[in-house]
């Protein structure tokens, strides 16, 4: 016979048991969908508003295509990973970018480098 794992559901704290660990998380997936859907709409609504509020890379080339200023303000309010995309994004195209908007992201970068150190 194999391990047993087990689970419990962090709502009405029901526990679960199965041999593999997806098995696992499928029964508390289930569970969660058959009794407490409010619950899980309510998640689903509130990461889709929060990934909302987050700037993307869309928005922070357009910011760097108006001004310095706007293009600072987006990037406080990156997360790491974000920046990490941006940064694969925007140095492919660097031999593309207008100058003025080299200028800026060239500042912006080495403001994240200085940050970052």
């Amino acid at each position: 016979m194999g391990r047993l794992y087990r689970g419990t559901c962090k709502i009405c704290r029901e526990d679960f048991a199965a041999r593999s660990p997806s098995a696992l998380l499928s029964k508390m997936s289930k569970h969660r969908w058959k009794k407490h859907l409010n619950w899980m709409k309510r998640r689903i609504r509130e990461g889709k508003a929060e990934s909302e509020e987050n700037p993307t890379v869309q928005d922070f080339i357009a910011a760097l295509q108006e001004t310095p200023g706007r293009a600072m303000e987006i990037y406080e309010t990156l997360r790491e990973r974000d920046w990490m995309k941006l940064k694969r994004i925007l140095d492919a195209i660097e031999d593309l970018m207008p100058p003025q908007m080299l200028y800026t992201w060239k500042a912006v970068e080495a403001f994240h480098d200085a940050r970052t150190r």
